[in-house]
């Protein structure tokens, strides 16, 4: 998928989810169920120094360098799209965020598991996610989705299927 489309498919679903505090229409009728089997994370990466690794022009690191696994080993899905402020820089949608064979004990209580980022070869970071899922009349969210990083927590969403705005900054 191209970056414009995506950007635009993903400002979408961005709007939807501002728009509705729950997966449901008026009158009991769901258009677009939320359902945390599609749920991702919006990521921007800086350095210490604040500057974004994966940038346009001069990148710190190629964004074809950049890998996510969950932590079993299983690589996460990760499209780029491009943003600008005020230069050109990448954000990193990566999900889905829950996985059926690993994740069901989030329906009974929060659980949390880590997501090991590879930005090089021999260069790690890890982020932890925290949720528990709440199923509702149309489709499921997370309440709440919690993202750490280093201990520090970055985002917290409820009623949601998406973190957005979340940077890590890598030392």
């Amino acid at each position: 998928m191209k970056p414009n489309k995506l950007l635009t498919s993903i400002g979408v679903l961005l709007l939807a989810s501002i728009l509705h505090s729950s997966s449901c229409r008026k009158g009991g009728e769901c258009e677009e169920p939320y359902d945390v089997r599609n749920s991702y994370m919006l990521l921007t990466f800086k350095n210490s120094s604040g500057n974004y690794l994966y940038r346009e022009p001069n990148p710190i690191y190629n964004k074809d360098s950049l890998k996510i696994y969950d932590e079993v080993g299983n690589k996460i899905s990760l499209y780029f799209i491009e943003k600008s402020i005020p230069g050109i820089y990448w954000i990193v949608d990566m999900g889905p965020l829950y996985n059926s064979q690993t994740d069901m004990e989030a329906w009974d209580r929060e659980i949390c598991k880590k997501f090991i980022i590879k930005y090089y070869y021999n260069e790690v970071d890890t982020i932890t996610t925290c949720y528990k899922i709440t199923e509702t009349k149309c489709g499921s969210h997370f309440n709440p989705l919690k993202v750490y990083h280093k201990g520090i927590l970055l985002a917290e969403e409820n009623h949601a299927v998406i973190a957005t705005s979340v940077t890590i900054t890598k030392n």
